[in-house]
């Protein structure tokens, strides 16, 4: 395909977990327009152009005026590491460009579709309800409620009893844009972070990560990343990419990115999640550690350029581990280590998720206000685990409590 010198691969978001996209395109010759709310945004330095809007599945009307009124052509559309793929497939579908459709889109990234439609095609999930009123759901304690349709753990949790399922359904309806939440049964066992590309009608799976959860949070989940290469079993492995392979099919996934969690329970592997687009990390580090490149896939996809099937293909194994950094309350009074954070060894990858200044006032860790995250790369697992563990304790930020 011949693509048009004058045109433009339009990026949902500039934040640090897309400037690897734009780095892509760049090195294949492509322009690229920057989508995002945020002027300093890190990615617009490398954008050729930028359009000041709100990224995000409830602005689509906005985003596509402002893209007709920019008055460009446009070579494609990308949404990586922002679930917003509903709001890819209505800028496909204005500018006739690729992407997943908008039902598939929208069947991928709302909670109580997804789980609908998988439980109809026999994908083994989570016993669910759909709930739109605070009635007690028929599923024993414990069990988990979720919005309908937001993402990065927001509104969340686990319910123990009776007296906490209200407190948990009005937090979930809060962040949920429909009002609707979905309860589902809480399982337990070995969780997977499961990354794939699906070309020419086959799900290549590409990245298979042991996800890393720590305690302390209750009643919320929080992940501490991942873990590469997997510790599971080869007999576990095959089931995880059956399972996956049938959900993304299930759900119309014919073509594009997807990612998906999976959990490992007495009854086999069960699917919690599917979408149609990459995940943050993943993306970026996997050259590091197979030689596959997923941004290089996905950005060839996008415009319409030809994908060999090398770019998925392993050519060698390297361990990683990634890890959050995860503060204290209160108000910061030192930081060190900071800089020097991507210079201490192993350390591959850092991303700074959000600016932390002295004086400024830091709520408790949650899953969305976590300052940074790294990725520490080795020959063998134990020893990425422990690079990475280590760098992070070279980073001090110091807080002074607040009285209230």
């Amino acid at each position: 395909m011949v693509l048009d010198k004058n045109s433009y691969l339009i990026i949902l978001g500039a934040g640090p977990q897309q400037v690897a996209v734009y780095e892509k395109a760049a090195k294949l010759g492509l322009k690229t327009v920057a989508l995002d709310y945020n002027p300093k945004a890190d990615a617009i330095k490398i954008a050729d152009k930028y359009i000041l809007v709100s990224v995000n599945n409830n602005n689509i009307k906005e985003c596509l005026t402002k893209l007709k009124d920019a008055g460009l052509k446009y070579s494609g559309v990308i949404a990586s590491g922002i679930e917003v793929s509903p709001l890819a497939s209505a800028i496909a579908k204005e500018f006739n460009l690729i992407w997943s459709s908008e039902e598939t889109a929208f069947n991928t990234t709302n909670k109580c579709a997804r789980s609908t439609l998988l439980q109809d095609a026999g994908i083994p999930i989570p016993r669910f309800e759909i709930i739109d009123s605070p009635v007690l759901p028929n599923i024993n304690f414990p069990f988990v409620v979720k919005p309908s349709d937001n993402s990065g753990s927001r509104g969340v949790r686990i319910v123990d009893s009776e007296k906490e399922w209200l407190l948990a359904y009005d937090e979930a309806k809060t962040y949920s844009s429909d009002g609707i939440v979905i309860v589902e049964e809480l399982l337990q066992g070995d969780e997977i972070s499961i990354e794939g590309f699906v070309l020419d009608g086959e799900v290549l799976i590409h990245g298979f990560f042991d996800r890393n959860y720590i305690p302390g949070f209750y009643p919320y989940f929080m992940e501490d990343g991942c873990t590469f290469p997997t510790r599971l079993p080869p007999k576990i492995v095959k089931e995880a990419h059956k399972v996956y392979s049938q959900a993304v099919m299930a759900l119309g996934i014919k073509a594009g990115p997807t990612k998906g969690d999976l959990i490992v329970t007495v009854e086999g592997v069960k699917v919690l999640e599917v979408t149609s687009r990459f995940s943050p990390l993943f993306p970026m580090i996997l050259p590091f550690l197979t030689g596959v490149d997923p941004m290089e896939t996905l950005v060839r996809w996008a415009v319409g350029m030809e994908v060999p099937r090398s770019l998925l293909e392993p050519k060698f194994t390297k361990a990683m581990a990634h890890r959050y950094y995860f503060h204290k309350p209160g108000k910061v009074s030192k930081l060190t280590g900071l800089k020097s954070l991507k210079d201490q060894p192993g350390v591959k990858l850092v991303i700074f998720l959000r600016n932390v200044n002295l004086g400024d006032i830091l709520a408790p860790s949650s899953y969305i206000n976590r300052p940074l995250y790294l990725a520490a790369i080795a020959n063998d697992r134990e020893t990425a685990i422990k690079l990475a563990e280590n760098a992070l304790k070279t980073v001090h930020i110091e807080v002074e409590h607040i009285n209230k």
